[in-house]
């Protein structure tokens, strides 16, 4: 902590990526210092937007997109998976990690061999965005929450942790996203699962054009500006 204090000392600012970052980087350098953290939340990528078959008739696909690590909490979700695993096709983890084989494990012993696929790491990851109707992100933290716009980007409507940063990607209020409170909690998982297929068969449309614009609002020209006006700013002083 001494470390750090004495490195940002340097600066007259520090950029954080999410007011979730923020809150614990300010009394982690002390009250000297806390006055000129700022929040400039990241922009990102996004993809195509997608018309998706109805819901309605079909059991919904579900597909996580992260590290397999223990900070992305895909362990948890598995064992949701294993109280609705007659009510989904499947869950596709995309992503690599030291938690791979651990994983494996549990889809084995929960009896999720024909349900949930650990796809390895994806060069073309808007393939898996588009194939799925809903998308878990079972963080415990996050610092903000990339695969949460790429996602909501392509319509999809996502199931995510109420985590710093995370929740501000998502917000709560948006009708394409429901948050989990307890992230280690097993039946609000499959609740939020639930409550997210019933949104989709009743307004699957809503759900797309909610994803959509929320995921427009990180885009890089705009955090591009944010960056400029505070170098002006700067500049200036």
């Amino acid at each position: 902590r001494l470390v750090d204090q004495l490195a940002y000392r340097r600066f007259r600012r520090i950029i954080c990526i999410s007011e979730g970052v923020a809150e614990s980087l300010r009394p982690w350098v002390g009250k000297a210092l806390a006055s000129r953290v700022s929040v400039i939340q990241n922009g990102s990528r996004t993809y195509r937007l997608v018309n998706r078959r109805p819901i309605r008739g079909r059991l919904p696909r579900l597909v996580g997109v992260g590290s397999l690590t223990r900070q992305k909490n895909f362990q948890v979700s598995l064992q949701a998976m294993a109280e609705i695993k007659d009510e989904i096709e499947r869950f596709d983890i995309i992503g690599t990690g030291p938690q791979r084989t651990l994983l494996a494990k549990s889809v084995k012993l929960l009896g999720l061999e024909d349900k949930v696929r650990l796809l390895g790491w994806s060069n073309c990851v808007e393939r898996h965005y588009h194939e799925a109707d809903i998308q878990i992100i079972p963080s415990s933290y996050e610092g903000f929450g990339l695969v949460a716009v790429e996602g909501m980007s392509t319509g999809l409507l996502v199931v995510g942790s109420r985590v710093p940063g995370l929740d501000e990607v998502l917000d709560a209020s948006n009708f394409s996203t429901i948050l989990v409170d307890n992230p280690n909690e097993i039946m609000q998982w499959v609740g939020a699962i639930r409550e997210g297929v019933r949104r989709l068969d009743t307004d699957g449309n809503r759900v797309r054009a909610s994803a959509r614009r929320r995921a427009l609002s990180f885009s890089f020209p705009k955090m591009v500006s944010e960056y400029e006006a505070l170098y002006r700013s700067l500049c200036s002083s």
